[in-house]
């Protein structure tokens, strides 16, 4: 008979199973966060394709949009040069000379009109200024005279002034009275006061003489711009003469090239022709080409469809098979906890094979473990594996859009060149026609041109004439500006002179008062120095009666 096992390897056997259970839990939690992660991935998978299908549907109609456009385009572009076809093919060359030459003349005429008015403005302008200048000179003339007139008052009052000063200088003098010095002091501060405001007076008609001369430049001033204004349209007129003439020696010289220029515009219309037709064939090439890459798109597009189908229905396979793993796992450790409590009284027996089947659950469960581990590394292969082609499959698609965007620029730059070459035709077919319409218009109209520019050099004359007569106008407000100078610059000296009298004349008062101020200060010294000395005496006598009345009261007392 088997010997019982004791308590403490029965502890020792419940705490290596539970040791194991709390393994198997751990495990089975890794498996648990595993499964999530791989859950979340094939829901990221499935997100990333919906949104590959939808750029590639994107894409599609994007492109067929882009086709529609570089359809209409081409259409537009096909009917445009019909239609010049038909215009070059039905083009009557009278008729489109006849329309050449009408709009040139009527520009011409609204260009000749334009120049008669603004040499009608000229000379309105001129014979304003004129206008002007006259009236100013009428002003220029009644300023002066008033200047004058105050220049002679001024000058009247101021001899008056200087007589009456005079007379009252002689006054004062021939007087010797001291008690009238405050007279003589009012009388000089009125007569400052006059001085002041004569003076006052000649500042005024001074800053008028000045005004009146800036008014003069300004006027002048003005009148030399429009001078040089006129004369700058004079030049505009002659140099317009110039440029017609020049315009009809290019015209004559271009008459002789025009019927080079007609061969060369045959011969590009031919080679447009034939460039036409190779632009046809490319676009069908283009075409094709289109037709090609949307169905290697669509067989590429099918080939990823078919690919993430695949590695769904893996991904659904090894995630069966981890569940029923885990279920397995899960009644294995059941079994194993039911099988330990069970044989806990028998463990003495059955020590060897609860040994053995705990080594070979143990086993069983270090190889599930490896083999999901290995089934993990394999899901995240095929992970990273989808995820490289949907990279590829993007970089595939980029590749498409820029072959498009390609095609489309090179399409573009084809058709730009296509506009540009037929501009410059229809430039150039419209020069050759504007020359020839210029050639006879101007072998038409230069006789009228030459009448034209003779009334021009007419109507210059006059204006060389006005232009003289104001210059000679301008000479004699000159000249009387510079006898109004001489005659203000008399004024000033004569102002100078009286001035100086003026200053002369207050100095001699000046003097003549501060020698009767110190007179009269002295004066005043020697009364208040008799002044002092009597009352000095005026004290000693006090001083003497008050002692004699001491002397007196002393006597009274002594004789009482």
């Amino acid at each position: 008979m088997a010997q019982e096992p004791t308590v403490g390897e029965l502890r020792v056997m419940l705490a290596d199973e539970r040791r194991s259970s709390q393994q198997h839990r751990i495990d089975l939690d890794k498996l648990k966060a595993a499964h999530v992660s791989l859950q979340e991935d094939y829901v990221r998978l499935q997100k990333d394709l919906r949104d590959a299908l939808q750029s590639i549907q994107d894409v599609r109609a994007n492109h067929a949009n882009i086709l529609q456009r570089a359809d209409k385009v081409i259409t537009q572009k096909d009917a445009i040069i019909k239609e010049i076809r038909v215009q070059l093919s039905s083009t009557d060359r009278r008729k489109l000379r006849t329309e050449i030459e009408e709009e040139v003349r009527a520009n011409f005429a609204e260009y000749v009109q334009q120049q008669q008015l603004s040499h009608e403005k000229a000379r309105l302008s001129l014979h304003e200024t004129n206008r002007e200048n006259a009236m100013l000179k009428a002003q220029l003339d009644n300023e002066r005279r008033a200047h004058q007139r105050s220049e002679e008052e001024l000058k009247l009052k101021q001899k008056a002034e200087i007589n009456r000063l005079q007379v009252e200088l002689q006054r004062l003098h021939s007087q010797e009275n001291p008690t009238g010095a405050h007279e003589v002091l009012s009388r000089l501060l009125k007569l400052q006061r006059e001085y002041a405001d004569l003076q006052l007076k000649m500042k005024n008609t001074l800053i008028e003489s000045k005004d009146a001369k800036r008014d003069k430049d300004a006027v002048f001033a003005e009148q030399k711009v429009q001078l040089q204004r006129h004369a700058e349209e004079m030049a505009a007129a002659e140099d317009l003469r110039r440029n017609l003439e020049t315009k009809l020696r290019s015209a004559q010289s271009q008459r002789d090239a025009f019927d080079q220029t007609v061969c060369k515009f045959r011969q590009e219309v031919g080679n447009l022709s034939l460039q036409l037709s190779t632009l046809e064939e490319e676009k069908l090439k283009l075409k094709g080409q289109l037709a090609d890459s949307e169905q290697r798109h669509k067989a590429e597009l099918l080939q990823l469809k078919l690919d993430t189908v695949k590695q769904k229905a893996e991904l659904e396979n090894t995630h069966r098979k981890a569940m029923v793993e885990l279920t397995n796992a899960k009644l294995d450790a059941e079994l194993a906890l039911k099988a330990a409590n069970e044989h806990k009284r028998t463990a003495a027996e059955k020590e060897k094979e609860t040994e053995r089947r705990h080594q070979l659950t143990r086993t069983k469960d270090w190889d599930r473990a490896r083999q999901l581990e290995s089934e993990k590394v394999l899901l995240e292969a095929q992970l990273s594996e989808v995820a490289t082609a949907k990279a590829a499959a993007d970089q595939r698609l980029m590749e498409a859009e820029k072959q498009m965007k390609r095609l489309k620029q090179a399409q573009e730059s084809q058709r730009q060149e296509l506009e540009e070459e037929m501009l410059a035709l229809r430039t150039r077919l419209k020069a050759s026609l504007a020359v020839r319409e210029d050639t006879n218009k101007v072998t038409a109209e230069n006789h009228v041109l030459r009448q034209k520019l003779e009334l021009l050099e007419e109507e210059r004359r006059k204006d060389r004439a006005a232009i003289e007569g104001t210059m000679q106008q301008k000479d004699g407000l000159s000249e009387t500006v510079e006898r109004l100078k001489s005659e203000l610059q008399g004024a000033q000296v004569d102002v100078m002179k009286i001035n100086e009298q003026n200053q002369k004349v207050n100095m001699q008062m000046k003097l003549s008062w501060e020698q009767e101020k110190y007179d009269y200060v002295k004066r005043i010294e020697e009364l208040e120095s008799d002044l002092r000395q009597a009352h000095k005496e005026f004290n000693w006598k006090l001083r003497s009666l008050k002692q004699k009345n001491k002397q007196f009261q002393k006597t009274v007392s002594a004789y009482h």
